[in-house]
């Protein structure tokens, strides 16, 4: 079975391998880090620490990075372990992914760090309801980067799917403004979107769109027992899903094999 999905056998897996080891363990210090931004930011004001890292969350994100929540006593100690392994998990799979459709090239290093970006947004979100524009934007400009280079979608498409996924969603942001008299998202759901559409161009962005909105749904039913139909949740780590899977698994589809 395994010798069917490598285009090589022998140790021309061996790469791959190494590759996909490497991704574990910078997802095991992804889940810490995205660990330790979390908690920054829903406790900075009562742990002490600058009020800046409580109102601005590039500046909380900034600060965990830096290590300096770990000199503070509410911030000792890691992320649950089940969380550490899933994210790892996660990592070392989408990275043995890339490497296994173009090898080890540019193109698959930089999404290999899109996907640990897109992995830590999706905890900050779920934890927090934010999305710091140090990581969102971040990750627009590596995709452009990228498609500048010419190591993966052209240019024009890059820009084209950062336009459409900002454009779209903002869209929305005020059809249900202008419907409902509230806010339906948040300016970092249009932010990650737009970056999304950088790295994929507007075509595969458009089944990120779709599948996040079905995997949203479908959580959203799971969930209206204990919160009601009315709840609202995070979108941003179901477009980081959508955004991994369009990336990891269906490569071909923004590399255009």
């Amino acid at each position: 079975m395994l010798s069917s999905f490598f285009p090589d056998s022998g140790w021309f897996a061996w790469p791959w391998a190494a590759f996909a080891g490497c991704a574990a363990l910078a997802g095991w210090w992804c889940a810490g880090f995205a660990w330790r931004c979390s908690r920054l930011l829903l406790v900075a004001g009562q742990a002490g620490l600058p009020c800046f890292a409580a109102m601005d969350p590039g500046a909380a994100v900034l600060a965990a990075l830096w290590g300096r929540s770990a000199k503070r006593p509410s911030f000792q100690g890691g992320p649950p372990l089940a969380l550490a392994l899933f994210i790892s998990a996660i990592s070392a799979a989408s990275a043995f992914a890339l490497a296994s459709r173009y090898g080890i090239s540019l193109a698959g290093a930089a999404s290999a760090l899109a996907v640990l970006v897109l992995l830590a947004l999706a905890v900050i979100d779920a934890y927090t309801g934010l999305l710091p524009d140090v990581l969102t934007l971040t990750l627009l400009w590596l995709g452009l980067a990228l498609a500048w280079t010419g190591s993966a979608i052209g240019l024009h498409d890059a820009v084209a799917g950062a336009m459409l996924g900002y454009g779209l969603l903002y869209a929305l942001f005020l059809g249900f403004k202008a419907w409902r008299g509230r806010e339906g998202m948040g300016y970092g759901d249009f932010k990650l979107a737009a970056a999304l559409g950088a790295w994929v161009g507007p075509l595969p962005l458009a089944y990120i769109l779709l599948a996040a909105s079905l995997l949203g749904t479908a959580y959203a039913l799971w969930r209206w027992k204990a919160r009601g139909l009315s709840a609202s949740y995070p979108f941003g780590p179901f477009l980081a899903a959508a955004g991994i899977l369009v990336l990891g698994r269906f490569t071909e589809l923004h590399l255009g094999f």
